[in-house]
């Protein structure tokens, strides 16, 4: 099911929180700003359920009534991310066990054993109750199944009880698990599955690897139980998942947990991400878009400074909205600002929201509800439209948890998400059209792909690049490809593996590149530093186009390409860093949307629909940029020709092609 074709605009809001008083000026205030939507109840199992069994959602009702006088919209957040304290009193054993072995002590969201039979039968009937009530509501618009997946990682006997089940069903046999493995070193071997543990200290890469996908596993599970009860009470409202943590340790695979539902979200955090920094955000956004393929929408946009128990950077005048535009042009049809009213206490008492503390409307106030005006004002352009995609990025949680088992540089970890910011730093710099993707049925979206990391075994990726790159496109490939299948152990073969034919090299050598190193990489006239690793190339089929500088390795093969079919092959013996490869995109993708002139920490961003463009500049320093003669044209937001932008200030074109 599609969401409506209409863009969100409001807040996180909490009216358990706050005394009801509150919520009518709350309601008026929101309607002043063009709200329409907002999202409750993500935390409130105990006001659904304050004893057991005895549930209350009149409060609620009230809250949704108020604000739908006034034009507002809720979305509807299952309640499981915190568990009542009478859970915790009567069913001890559904607090979580840490690492250590030590049980969780109630008074903290994910506290709890998400595989305790008592946790899933009294969360699954809560969640039921929830659908029940809200699922044929007019002013109920979607639900959200619980909040931002992760960090529970429960390690108690019940657990490794579901861990051993989850690792027979994926190995069959226990022959089969040492095998894959690779439990012959040290002696490790094992004659059940009842003998194997949760990973210790210095662990085998290939058990912490499985035990990764175990973790996200269970939250896949959670989520989909969820989904069953909200499809069978609320068949007419679509559903989300807020997903987040792409900075953090990457512990759930969002792209399964969204599998079930009918549009991604997520929550977005840049904090102070002026000047160069903003690939990041740009990365994560179209990291988003490419779970679903479809357009989604921000449930929590950062609206002041953050914080628990410290105040994080806060966000100058006009940076939040200019961020939560960046958002929108990277494919965002929603934005929902975290969140309406700073709280007064608890843990997030220094994540500020739209108010202060003194319920005052201020600077962030007035600030959102110009960018509503500004938003409403131009989104019959907007609508529809979906982010121009030209250049991916590949982009797998496998490799992610590859990389955090074994980092590889210990300086410069290999790692992909990293390595994606950087290559969309260089991307970004110069306005390329750049996007993300997961599955080889993806490919067909681009012209170029670049693999930042593609250690472990995938025949179907494989496969799927020589049909692709046959058929005309360019590929970008980097060290340490293909040296591992997909349990992560080493496979008996030269690197880089199954994509030899495709690159057309074998890797003679390898080694570390220190931080404190100069090392470099020529690639045709450009030189590029060198950073984590980088490999000395024998040419087969390919043409060697670049060498080594620096070190033992000095003049050494260091760059390839090789036709192949219609398309070629880009092979790369080290990792640039972003100013890298701002230069190296200009020689393997000149066929692509590419602009060398424009000024650091300018942004463009683009989305289409049929001969329609619609391009995004945004500002992400605090100092007056200059724009270029080809940028004079009407800017659909102020409704002027521009020839400059101010701090942090955005303008829309609307081009037809």
């Amino acid at each position: 099911m599609d969401r409506p074709n209409e863009f969100w605009f409001g807040a996180a809001y909490y009216p358990e929180h706050w005394e009801p008083s509150l919520w009518a000026r709350d309601a008026q205030l929101m309607q002043q700003a063009g709200f329409n939507t907002v999202r409750m109840g993500e935390f409130a199992w105990v006001n659904f359920e304050p004893q057991q069994g005895r549930f209350e959602f009149d409060w609620l009702d009230r809250a949704i009534s108020l604000l739908a006088e006034h034009g507002i919209q809720t979305i509807i957040g299952t309640p499981t991310a915190t568990i009542p304290a009478w859970m915790a009193n009567n069913y001890p054993e559904v607090m979580a066990l840490n690492e250590h072995g030590e049980r969780r002590r109630f008074s903290i969201r994910k506290d709890y054993c998400v595989n305790h039979p008592d946790f899933h039968r009294l969360s699954m009937r809560i969640v039921e109750e929830v659908a029940r009530h809200y699922g044929n509501h007019p002013n109920v618009i979607a639900f959200q199944t619980d909040n931002e997946y992760g960090g529970t990682g429960c390690r108690c006997h019940n657990c490794l009880i579901e861990f051993r089940k989850f690792l027979q069903n994926r190995h069959q046999d226990i022959h089969a698990l040492n095998q894959a493995w690779g439990t012959h070193f040290w002696g490790t071997i094992y004659g059940s599955f009842d003998e194997i543990d949760w990973t210790p200290h210095a662990p085998n890469p290939s058990h912490a690897l499985d035990q990764a996908r175990y973790f996200s596993w269970v939250e896949e599970r959670h989520n989909a139980q969820q989904v069953e009860f909200l499809r069978a009470l609320a068949p007419d409202k679509p559903v989300t998942h807020n997903v987040h943590n792409f900075f953090g340790t990457m512990d759930v695979d969002f792209t399964k947990v969204l599998e079930p539902m009918d549009f991604a979200s997520w929550d977005s955090y840049p904090g102070v991400e002026t000047g160069e920094t903003y690939p990041k955000d740009a990365w994560a956004n179209a990291l988003v878009w490419s779970m679903k393929r479809k357009n989604f929408v921000v449930m929590e946009q950062q609206s002041g400074p953050g914080g628990w128990h410290s105040f994080r950077p806060g966000v100058a005048p006009g940076e939040m909205s200019m961020l939560a535009w960046q958002s929108i042009a990277r494919g965002a049809d929603g934005i929902l600002f975290f969140r309406w009213r700073t709280s007064i206490s608890g843990q997030e008492q220094y994540w500020h929201g739209i108010l202060n503390h003194d319920n005052v409307p201020r600077r962030r106030y007035y600030e959102v509800k110009e960018f509503g005006e500004k938003i409403h004002k131009v989104w019959t352009h907007i609508a529809d439209t979906t982010p121009v995609e030209e250049l991916g990025v590949y982009f797998s949680y496998d490799e992610a948890w590859a990389g955090r088992c074994q980092p590889q540089n210990a300086e410069l970890p290999v790692h992909p998400r990293d390595i994606s910011i950087e290559i969309f730093g260089g991307a970004c710099r110069l306005g390329m059209n750049v996007g993300t993707f997961f599955s080889p049925e993806d490919l067909s979206r681009f012209k170029a792909v670049v693999l930042p990391t593609c250690q472990l075994e995938n025949s179907e990726l494989v496969a799927a690049l020589e049909e692709w790159v046959s058929q005309g496109g360019v590929l970008v490939l980097l060290p340490r490809c293909g040296n591992k299948n997909s349990s992560h152990t080493m496979l008996m073969e030269s690197l880089p593996g199954r994509f030899s034919n495709l690159a057309g090299i074998e890797v003679e050598e390898y080694a570390l590149v220190p931080a404190d190193k100069d090392w470099a990489i020529s690639v045709g006239n450009l030189t590029l530093t060198a950073t984590r690793v980088r490999e000395a190339i024998i040419a087969h089929s390919a043409s060697i186009i670049g060498e080594h500088r620096g070190g033992y390795m000095q003049s050494w093969p260091a760059a390839s390409c090789n036709s192949f079919g219609s398309g070629k092959v880009w092979y790369i013996g080290t990792f640039p860093n972003p100013d890298g490869w701002q230069q190296l995109l200009q020689i393997v993708c000149p066929h692509l949307t590419l602009d060398t002139t424009i000024p650091s920490g300018l942004e463009v961003a683009r989305r289409k629909l049929g001969n329609s463009e619609i391009q995004f500049l945004l500002n992400h320093t605090d100092q007056t940029i200059p724009l270029d003669e080809k940028w004079h044209s009407h800017d659909q937001i102020t409704g002027q020709t521009l020839t400059k932008l101010n701090p942090f200030q955005v303008a829309i074109y609307q081009i037809l092609q």
